[in-house]
């Protein structure tokens, strides 16, 4: 609640670290820190019914973020009895959509995200994406579908730098 409570009322706020975030507090009002440039969150969501509502408003607050440059999310391991395993897959089908707006973005680290990115994904992020320069994480479960996301940004994109985790 803390997390929300910086986003949506310290304007001028521009880096924010934190650990083990509820994702159905965040899209409890609106975020106001426009300015923000680095972020880098360790989400959890409650399993319940309100959670694809939930997850849904974590786009949406990201979206908002236009002065993005480092995004930087990953999941808390269940640490907790009743969370659902994964939060947000990063796939255009669930909001990654939503993200156009974070033109500015030039890292984008999922390394502790368990995304589920396809060929369709990759050529958004290309599409979208101009100033983005790195990315870190392993985009899909199955190792096919992950080198050709790896394979797809290397060939169309050289400049991004992909690097999956072992």
């Amino acid at each position: 609640m803390f997390v929300q409570y910086l986003m949506s009322s310290c304007l001028n706020l521009s880096r924010l670290w934190a650990d083990v975030v509820d994702v159905g507090n965040m899209g409890k009002g609106s975020w106001v820190c426009y300015r923000m440039t680095e972020l880098d969150l360790s989400l959890y969501l409650q399993a319940s019914q309100s959670a694809e509502k939930d997850i849904h408003a974590i786009y949406m607050q990201l979206a908002n973020l236009k002065e993005l440059r480092v995004l930087r999310l990953g999941e808390q391991e269940q640490a907790y009895e009743g969370c659902a395993s994964t939060c947000l897959d990063f796939t255009l089908k669930q909001g990654l959509g939503q993200l156009k707006s974070l033109a500015e973005l030039r890292d984008l680290d999922l390394y502790r995200l368990h995304p589920r990115m396809g060929h369709d994904e990759a050529t958004w992020i290309q599409g979208h994406w101009p100033q983005l320069r790195k990315m870190t994480g392993n985009f899909h479960p199955d190792e096919t579908q992950r080198r050709q996301v790896t394979e797809h940004l290397s060939k169309e994109k050289p400049e991004i730098v992909v690097t999956k985790i072992v």
